[in-house]
């Protein structure tokens, strides 16, 4: 029962953040392929770039243009948990996340900077940045085709930088992503897996945008169902009390 009043809770959740703010939720699809750049532990590396090599990359991206924002001292950056669902292809294999609410320790905020200067505030022609970081996700057929063993967290950037400083004119979370030149995004995948046993770290995986188009609709996650997670729990039971029985039964014997 109380797994079952967690997946209500969840759910309502869910619809409670998507009802609030929906009028002021965006929705992105960032199309592109990976470059075949990779960096950082070697492992992750050696087994994930044959698999990943240029395969297509598709990002839908769901955000809260109207959440609560956290602004830098100078004026000049505003942070906000705005992710409301994000969905990923990569390379044939396919994961989603869900609401910032849902998972309060991941990184799902968005981040607008504008005429930042990081020597003096005050000075003119500072960089502008759009940042999205959708949470980490799981795909259970990515661990199984990289062959470790252990379970991949995976987690994507997508980085926004103007060195000019002129592509945004304000902190507006609203501002027209398809209006910004592709060539000034640089999207990343990046992988860990805290379980390897050495070495440990994290990679990460070049992207080339080719396109952001703007959706009409809202990414929405799929959750299991409550009657789901309630047959999953006591199936869980099931096994417990049998796996407890077969020593005694032996015994017995």
């Amino acid at each position: 029962m109380q797994i079952l009043r967690s997946g209500l809770a969840a759910v309502a959740i869910t619809f409670a953040i998507l009802g609030k703010a929906q009028a002021g939720i965006v929705s992105y699809r960032f199309d592109g392929n990976f470059n075949g750049g990779a960096a950082g532990n070697a492992v992750l590396v050696d087994a994930l770039r044959p698999i990943l090599g240029t395969g297509a990359v598709r990002i839908d991206v769901s955000f809260d243009t109207s959440a609560p924002a956290t602004l830098e001292p100078e004026g000049q950056a505003a942070t906000a948990l705005s992710v409301t669902g994000a969905r990923f292809q990569i390379a044939g294999f396919s994961g989603q996340v869900g609401a910032c609410a849902l998972v309060p320790s991941g990184r799902c905020h968005v981040i607008v900077v504008n005429d930042f200067s990081a020597l003096d505030p005050n000075a003119p022609g500072g960089y502008d940045g759009f940042h999205i970081r959708p949470g980490r996700f799981t795909s259970a057929a990515l661990d199984q085709a990289a062959g470790l063993g252990v379970p991949l967290n995976l987690g994507f950037d997508l980085d926004f930088f103007d060195g000019f400083g002129d592509a945004l004119d304000s902190l507006d979370f609203g501002a027209d992503l398809t209006g910004l030149r592709l060539i000034d995004w640089s999207p990343r995948l990046f992988v860990s897996a805290p379980d390897l046993a050495s070495p440990t770290g994290s990679a990460e995986f070049n992207v080339r945008l080719s396109s952001i188009t703007r959706l009409d609709e809202a990414v929405v996650v799929t959750v299991p169902e409550p009657a789901s997670m309630a047959l999953l729990a006591l199936a869980a039971g099931g096994a417990a009390l049998a796996s407890r029985r077969r020593p005694s039964a032996r015994r017995a014997a």
